[in-house]
């Protein structure tokens, strides 16, 4: 005997619940994101047509996504996008999923060189390209270096730079941190390197810790091991009066304001400038080499 066809609704209420015993945030929300990718439609599509007879195939693929959205995988993963600066971005589970903080990078960038410069810069751990594409749809005229120790990250983030139309102004390499890099030759850096302390990954919620890539979000004892290297090695290949940009633990700026006074000076560093976000938490680090 063939399944039942059950209308839309239903299905979404019957998602609706099980999500809520899950205790999943905005389960409604979830569901009908999951039934509008089953589908292939957007969510305003879902919302006018309640009375839509789900086919038997469609409502099983549907069930196995509310199931996997049940154990705790995140909505980013099961859609395969997410949202980065008005930019629809490919995700996958090998890297680390977008968030509206990070944007607070491209702004920064933004206040501190001419948007219609010809300039050169690197988005260091790049993960899906969020960072260097939103730099090269803020900079026409620039040309950037996506950097990831991950193949199989830098893949996703060549498909998000050819989906959009890129590629002549940005470029993968498969390094760690600026390894490769010409001394003198950049004038901006980005990052949003990992800085989760040993302590508070364990502490991290189930959805972040179980699913996202590790090796994108621990860093070390204190959470800064990455920003210490990045410092140290921004160093040489900034041009005299470029920028590094680094995000941060809302509890790093202190330690790292320590660490850079020691490479203040003649060829050292600018006062770093700290940047708070919307909560006003201090997120992003700016340093300019002097």
């Amino acid at each position: 005997m063939s399944a039942p066809i059950q209308n839309l609704l239903d299905l979404l209420l019957q998602a609706e619940t099980r999500l809520t015993l899950a205790g999943v945030d905005c389960p409604l929300l979830s569901a009908e994101l999951l039934m509008a990718h089953t589908l292939g439609v957007d969510r305003l599509w879902i919302l006018t047509h309640p009375q839509y007879r789900v086919e038997p195939k469609e409502a099983s693929r549907f069930t196995s996504l509310v199931h996997a959205r049940t154990l705790g995988k995140p909505i980013a993963y099961l859609l395969g996008k997410k949202e980065f600066w008005g930019l629809s971005l490919s995700i996958t589970p090998d890297v680390l999923i977008p968030r509206p903080e990070t944007e607070l990078l491209v702004e920064t960038a933004k206040t501190l060189l001419p948007t219609d410069r010809n300039i050169l810069f690197a988005d260091v751990g790049t993960g899906s390209g969020a960072i260097g594409l939103a730099m090269a749809h803020e900079f026409p005229l620039g040309k950037g270096f996506l950097t990831d120790v991950s193949l199989a990250a830098l893949h996703v983030a060549r498909k998000n730079i050819g989906d959009h139309g890129k590629d002549a102004q940005l470029q993968c390499i498969c390094c760690d941190l600026l390894s490769v890099f010409l001394i003198q030759n950049l004038d901006m850096i980005l990052s949003n390197p990992p800085y989760i302390s040993s302590a508070a990954y364990w502490a991290l919620d189930r959805e972040v810790r179980h699913f996202e890539p590790a090796k994108a979000l621990w860093s070390g004892l204190d959470g800064i091991e990455f920003h210490l290297r990045l410092i140290l090695e921004s160093k040489h290949v900034l041009r005299s009066g470029g920028w590094l940009c680094m995000e941060m633990g809302s509890d790093q700026a202190k330690m790292l304001h320590k660490y850079v006074q020691y490479h203040r000076g003649e060829n050292g560093w600018s006062k770093p400038i700290v940047v708070k976000d919307l909560a006003g938490l201090d997120r992003i680090l700016a340093m300019q080499k002097v």
